[in-house]
C-alpha cells in the first residue's frame, strides 16, 4: 500500500506555531490586529493571509521572517510518528507530499528532511513544492491520502484515490461524501486496518 501524507498541520502542529507569529508579526508591522479565529468561517488551507488580512506583500514579507524558523521549530502531532511507524511495519510506503517550497534563501527540502530525522519520522520519499497533489498522487500510485487541505483533499478524492481530512481548525465543517474526516493518528491508524 502506499501511503501519501501531507506534513503541515497534518503531522506537525505548524498552525499553533505559526499563528501566534503571524499575529505578533502584523500588530509590529502591519499595525493592526489580526481577526479571531472563532469569528471566520472554514477558510481552508490559505489561512494566515486571510485570518491577518494581509495583502500579498505582508505575506511575502511574513514568510520571509519566519518560514525557516516555523519549519525548524515546529511539533510534530500526538501520535503521528507512532502510527507512521506502525504504517511502514505493516508495509505501507509513506510519500511525504507537501508544498513547502524552496527559495533563494533557503532550502526546505533540506530543512525538511532535517526535522524529519530528529524527529525520527521514517518515510519511503518526500516530495515538496508539491502544488498539484492529485497528479502526485496518480503518478506515485497512492492508494491512501491524508491531508487537513480540504481543496487538497477533493482533488485527490476526484482521481478516486481514498482520501482522510484529519480535523483542524481551519477545516471544520467542510465536508464532501468522498473525504474521510478523521480526529486523530490513531484514528487513522484503525479506519486502515479494517
Amino acid at each position: 500500500m502506499n501511503i501519501g501524507i501531507d506534513i503541515d498541520d497534518t503531522i506537525t502542529q505548524t498552525f499553533e506555531y505559526s499563528y501566534p507569529l503571524s499575529k505578533e508579526y502584523t500588530k509590529k508591522y502591519c499595525n493592526r490586529d489580526s481577526k479571531n479565529i472563532e469569528d471566520l468561517a472554514s477558510v481552508n488551507h490559505y489561512y494566515l493571509k486571510i485570518i491577518n488580512d494581509w495583502n500579498t506583500e505582508e505575506e511575502l514579507d511574513f514568510w520571509d521572517k519566519n518560514y525557516k524558523r516555523i519549519i525548524q521549530n515546529v511539533k510534530i502531532k500526538e501520535d503521528a510518528k507512532r502510527v507512521i511507524d506502525k504504517l511502514r511495519e505493516d508495509g505501507a510506503k509513506i510519500y511525504l507530499i507537501t508544498a513547502r517550497m524552496k527559495t533563494e534563501s533557503f532550502d526546505a527540502y533540506e530543512e525538511t528532511r532535517k526535522w524529519l530525522k530528529i524527529n525520527e519520522v521514517e518515510y519511503d520519499e518526500l516530495i515538496i513544492d508539491a502544488v498539484n497533489k492529485n497528479q502526485i498522487a496518480k503518478n506515485k500510485n497512492i492508494d491512501i491520502f491524508i491531508d487537513d487541505s480540504f481543496e487538497n483533499c477533493m482533488s485527490v478524492a476526484n482521481e478516486g484515490i481514498k482520501t482522510f481530512i484529519i480535523e483542524t481548525e481551519i477545516n471544520k465543517g467542510l465536508e464532501n461524501e468522498n473525504i474521510n474526516r478523521v480526529y486523530s493518528w490513531n484514528e487513522i491508524y484503525e479506519k486502515l486496518k479494517v
